[in-house]
């Protein structure tokens, strides 16, 4: 099996894990990993949803 996913490791403040715990707990996920999986994926729809000017 080939592993097409690229890793990154990151660093955040005490706060940004406090929040990044509530937000898993009441996503009701088991990593931080999963939130921001989830976090991102969200973002870069609505991003994306969203029509550009012309």
């Amino acid at each position: 099996m080939v592993n097409n996913m690229k890793r990154f490791m990151m660093s955040v403040s005490d706060e940004m894990y406090d929040d990044l715990e509530k937000e898993r707990k009441a996503r009701r996920l088991e990593t931080i990993q999963e939130v921001n999986r989830q976090l991102l994926a969200d973002y870069l729809r609505q991003r994306n949803s969203v029509p550009k000017n012309p």
